[in-house]
C-alpha cells in the first residue's frame, strides 16, 4: 500500500512533466488535423483533469438533470475555440484550470448541496478555459486551424458527455455517492501536485 502510494506522485510527475501545460497542438503522424485535436484534450492532463471534475459535479445531483450546464460548457467551449482561432497565441494560464478544477471537485467532495447558478459558472468558465487553451496556435492555413479546433470541440465534449453519462448512471447508493467523492478527492490531490510541479518547473 505505501508503495502505491508513493509510486502515485512519481507517476504524475512523469505525466506531467511533459504533458502539464499543452498549448500548442502535437501533431500524431499518420493524422490529419481533425483526428489530432479530437485526441488533444485527452493528452493534455489539466484538461482531463477538469473534465472530469466538472462531469462529476454536473452528473451527481439528483435527479440527474445535466441539460443546462451541458449546453452552457459547450457554447462556451465553442466561444473560447473561436476567441482563440481569432487571436491565436492566447494562452490560459494552467492556474485558472486548475483553481476551476480544484472549486468543482470540492464540491463534490464536500457533498455541499450548491446553488444550481454556481454549476452554470463552472460550465461557463469550464467551456471557456479549456476552449481558448485548446485552440492552435499557428498552422499552415486557416482550414487546418478550423479542424483542428473542430476535432478538438469533439475531444472536449466526448470526454465531458461520457464522464457525466456514466456517472449518471450510477445507482443512488451509498458506495456510489462515496467512489464518487474518492474520485473527486484525487482529482484535488492531482492537481495540487501539478500546480506544484508547474512552480518547479519554472524556478
Amino acid at each position: 500500500m505505501m508503495a502505491a502510494m508513493t509510486a502515485i506522485p512519481r507517476m504524475v510527475e512523469a505525466l506531467s512533466l511533459d504533458n502539464l501545460c499543452v498549448e500548442a497542438h502535437t501533431m500524431i503522424q499518420g493524422l490529419d488535423q481533425f483526428e489530432n485535436g479530437v485526441i488533444h484534450p485527452f493528452l493534455t492532463l489539466s484538461h482531463v483533469l477538469l473534465l472530469i471534475a466538472f462531469g462529476l459535479l454536473v452528473s451527481r445531483r439528483k435527479p440527474f438533470s445535466p441539460g443546462w450546464p451541458l449546453l452552457v460548457f459547450t457554447l462556451f467551449a465553442t466561444a473560447g475555440l473561436g476567441w482563440g482561432l481569432g487571436s491565436p497565441g492566447v494562452g490560459v494560464p494552467l492556474l485558472l484550470i486548475l483553481l476551476t478544477t480544484v472549486a468543482a471537485a470540492i464540491s463534490v467532495t464536500t457533498g455541499f448541496r450548491e446553488p444550481a447558478a454556481f454549476r452554470l459558472v463552472i460550465a461557463g468558465l469550464s467551456g471557456l478555459l479549456l476552449g481558448l487553451d485548446s485552440a492552435p496556435e499557428a498552422m499552415d492555413s486557416r482550414w487546418d486551424a478550423f479542424k483542428t479546433a473542430t476535432g478538438s470541440w469533439v475531444g472536449l465534449l466526448v470526454i465531458v458527455v461520457c464522464v457525466t453519462a456514466y456517472t449518471g448512471m450510477l445507482p443512488d447508493r451509498k458506495w456510489a455517492s462515496f467512489g464518487v467523492r474518492i474520485i473527486a478527492s484525487w482529482i484535488i490531490a492531482i492537481s495540487v501536485m501539478v500546480l506544484a510541479l508547474s512552480f518547479r518547473r519554472v524556478s
